[in-house]
């Protein structure tokens, strides 16, 4: 008799329970996992390589030596403008200027795969100035471009009446967004809040991580204002087009502003002041958005799409250190 008692005190909990639970949670029960599939491009932009000293170290007092390298645009389908070869220190060792075959003073462009050869001609130091001591010479160098990063990310929502024609044949619907994630050595991640797809008019949260994968440094360290456009369906930025205004409009907890809008009802907005950049990424920015209705959707499910655009800077260090050695008395 009392295990009778037990069984009907539970299904009257269970029944108690489940009237007590907002639809919409249920709703939200019904997306997949989150997460986000990620394609990533390659790294690498311009190669330096086939470094050479010509003769080869150590170098004797008062002599001469060359120093030959190649630039490459590694990449196979872009161009690469604004490429900067300079150098930065050469020590006790002096730049024979009127030897320089590449003198670095004007920017040039290297086309997918193209080599741009250096050749530099030094001096080593005089014995008087080494004091007759062995000395080294640390030749250093930049190559510097100008690059951008490009990143796409897809993100579904569905309609609250598919949801529940969905939940009463005891189906799960389940997307899991894709992106790719463009070349160069700087890169934009895309990640989400929540699991999709997301139900209409249902707020959520999307993150981006800018990433410093190359072997080189951002030029300056941070990201300026203005350098990152994010690119998002306007419908989510802001309910109605009216209230989307050049200038005013903010958006991510007021890191960025709207720039402009496109003809294919997008939203391009930059950052508002500096990214900063530390152990080669940044903090993740926190942007949230609310998901459209059915009426802005015109079906009951579709796929939308985020960009990011980032235009940088980017430098690669280079150094060789030339022993000097006396002359022999």
């Amino acid at each position: 008799m009392m295990k009778n008692v037990l069984i009907i005190l539970a299904l009257v909990s269970v029944v108690f329970v489940s009237g007590c639970i907002d639809q919409g949670d249920l709703f939200s029960g019904l997306v997949g996992p989150s997460g986000v599939d990620t394609e990533t491009l390659s790294t690498d932009i311009l190669s330096v390589k086939n470094v050479n000293i010509i003769p080869t170290p150590p170098i004797t007092s008062g002599s001469s030596f060359t120093l030959t390298f190649e630039v490459e645009n590694v990449d196979d389908i872009n161009t690469v403008k604004d490429v900067e070869i300079t150098k930065v220190d050469s020590g006790l060792c002096e730049f024979d200027r009127s030897n320089d075959e590449y003198k670095g003073d004007d920017a040039v462009t290297l086309v997918p795969q193209q080599v741009q050869y250096v050749e530099w001609i030094f001096n080593a130091p005089s014995q008087e100035k080494t004091g007759n001591l062995p000395v080294a010479c640390p030749i250093k160098y930049k190559v510097a471009y100008d690059f951008e990063a490009n990143s796409q990310v897809d993100f579904s929502v569905m309609s609250k009446e598919k949801l529940e024609t969905l939940q009463r044949a005891g189906e799960s619907p389940s997307f899991k967004s894709s992106q790719v994630v463009g070349r160069g050595p700087v890169k934009v991640f895309f990640d989400f809040g929540a699991a999709q797809p997301v139900k209409e008019s249902t707020p959520f949260q999307m993150y981006l991580t800018i990433k410093d994968q190359g072997t080189g440094l951002i030029e300056g360290g941070d990201i300026g204002s203005g350098d990152l456009i994010l690119i998002v369906p306007k419908h989510m930025a802001a309910e109605k087009t009216q209230d989307l205004v050049p200038g005013t409009t903010l958006i991510c907890y007021d890191q960025f502003k709207l720039k402009g809008l496109t003809d294919d009802d997008n939203a391009v907005f930059e950052n508002t002041e500096e990214i900063p950049i530390v152990k080669r990424k940044s903090p993740k920015i926190v942007c949230e958005f609310k998901s459209p209705s059915q009426g802005r959707m015109d079906s009951d499910e579709r796929t939308y799409y985020f960009t990011a655009k980032l235009g940088y800077r980017y430098f690669i260090d280079r150094e060789n250190e030339i022993s000097v050695k006396p002359t022999l008395q």
